[in-house]
């Protein structure tokens, strides 16, 4: 499964940030890629693909995430 495709299902599942970038972090690292803290979002790395995840806003807790 590709980086997007995996990161859309938790999307969908409309999870707390927290959670949803546990779940994304695991992916990644399961999979070899990489994981970098940047000051307001996650990036991650995996085969060529690259995503940044953050919470939108302080007060909506969801996972968002671009690719």
């Amino acid at each position: 499964m590709t980086l997007d495709k995996m990161l859309g299902k938790i999307g969908k599942k409309r999870l707390p940030f927290k959670a949803g970038l546990a779940v994304a972090c695991q992916f990644v690292s399961d999979n070899g890629g990489e994981i970098f803290e940047e000051d307001e979002s996650v990036k991650l790395t995996l085969n060529g693909e690259e995503a940044h995840c953050f919470q939108l806003y302080p007060d909506i807790d969801y996972f968002y995430y671009e690719c």
